[in-house]
């Protein structure tokens, strides 16, 4: 390689003439001629329409940086001369192996490429019309050959096909974006539901590589009894995903959602819906090796795994659990229910306040009628009936609506006897009710 500076180059080459010859920059040796050529390319320069026996040396200017190579041993192919191949190479660059040449340009640089048939000396050009005379060509350096970019989410060097809890790197292999010897810079593009959008920098991992790397962070969090996740700056839920786009290539990733089921019971684990206010009841939790859990009752926190409901109607319960590094949650909905009544259809009762339980006043020979109210917990309430005082007590089913009858003729009753009818509810003692009877 020399350089000029305006100092005269002998081009040596036989004195043969060729009136038709011409000389072409090329990408392949049989290829069509160019006038641009990538850079970190290889291409050829081939001179056309010489006789056999000629064997000129050829030289390439470099216009923006003033120096030139010479570039010998042509090979003859049919009636064409090719030099090549020549690698097309930034400073930055590695020589490849098995070239013939190598070229050092930038892109925006100019090359000049002459041979001279006649043997006259050629000036070094300053400028592209200012060409040595004998077949010439020019062509421009441009960006980098497209070429297959991949991208990829990594972690601990293996691709991810979901997102958990940590730090990801993600990864663009794009060595067409590579086009200086610089650190350069590409942005991905992150879109989430509801096509919200964000970018974080992927930066060159050297001035040579063409591969883009950045950090990508996943979290969960539980506030004001939500299960969130983000992505990077994205917010959005487990189960949902987000699209990482760079370099027109998109890559779509769920974030992991563990799935968490949830079921409540009574003592020996007797699987429920509907309790009684103030009733202990326990949950467990599928999976059963989980690591962490969090509990909500009615959208604010609660600790433990026992809970009782202090107040009747619908209730939700939501656990947010952790296996490892994702979270998830389950939810039930559990009825609570008021103390259950035994209330007589068809007649008023007095409420002996006292003593905690209702007096109903009948004749003889009357058949009674009762409601028991609030048991729906129970699928088989049984009442229980006698007298006052006397005897063993009879069991009474009630119907599925709640009504039950009693046949005062059929216990024998007196006059001046008092019958009891008592509930209580087989997993919770502590709801019961009583009536009293008094027989006129």
């Amino acid at each position: 390689m020399k350089k000029f500076f305006g100092v005269g180059l002998l081009i040596a080459a036989l004195a043969v003439p060729a009136l038709a010859a011409s000389l072409e920059f090329r990408l392949s040796p049989q290829g069509q001629a160019t006038d641009k050529l990538p850079i970190k390319s290889v291409f050829y320069v081939v001179l056309v329409g010489t006789e056999d026996g000629v064997q000129p040396s050829l030289f390439i200017w470099n216009l923006q940086k003033n120096w030139s190579s010479t570039v010998v041993g042509p090979k003859r192919v049919g009636d064409a001369l090719v030099w090549g191949p020549i690698q097309l190479k930034r400073e930055c660059d590695e020589v490849r192996e098995g070239v013939a040449e190598v070229i050092t340009a930038d892109i925006g640089d100019m090359l000049v490429a002459a041979v001279d048939l006649q043997g006259k000396r050629a000036e070094a050009p300053q400028k592209p019309e200012l060409l040595p005379p004998g077949p010439s060509a020019t062509v421009r350096v441009g960006f980098p050959a497209p070429q297959e970019r991949g991208l990829s989410v990594l972690r601990d060097g293996k691709s991810v096909e979901e997102l958990r809890k940590g730090v990801y790197r993600v990864e663009l292999v794009a060595p067409d974006l590579d086009r200086y010897c610089t650190v350069e810079k590409v942005s991905l593009i992150l879109r989430g539901p509801q096509g919200k959008t964000a970018q974080i920098p992927l930066e060159e991992t050297g001035p040579a590589t063409g591969v883009f790397a950045g950090e990508l962070k996943v979290r969960y969090a539980v506030e004001d009894c939500t299960l969130k996740a983000s992505v990077g700056p994205i917010s959005l839920q487990p189960g949902q995903s987000v699209v990482l786009r760079a370099a027109s290539r998109e890559l779509e990733l769920e974030v992991a959602a563990l799935q968490v089921s949830l079921k409540a019971t009574l003592g020996e684990g007797k699987a429920v819906g509907i309790v009684d206010v103030g009733q202990r009841f326990s949950v467990s939790i599928t999976p059963a090796d989980y690591d962490e859990v969090r509990w909500c009752l009615d959208g604010k926190g609660v600790a433990g795994n026992t809970f009782s409901l202090e107040e009747p109607g619908r209730h939700t319960l939501v656990a947010f659990v952790r296996k490892g590094d994702v979270w998830g949650q389950g939810s039930l909905s559990l009825e609570a229910t008021p103390g259950t009544v035994i209330a007589p259809v068809g007649r008023e009762a007095a409420t002996i306040e006292a003593l905690g339980y209702a007096l109903v006043q009948a004749s003889a020979e009357e058949k009674l009628c009762f409601t028991l109210e609030n048991a729906a917990d129970d699928p088989h309430p049984v009442v229980y009936v006698g007298k006052l005082g006397k005897g063993c007590p009879n069991e009474v089913k009630v119907g599925p609506d709640g009504r039950f009858q009693i046949d005062l003729r059929d216990l024998g009753v007196q006059a001046g006897d008092t019958l009891w009818i008592y509930y209580e509810d087989p997993d919770f003692a502590a709801d019961h009710t009583l009536v009293l009877v008094q027989v006129k």
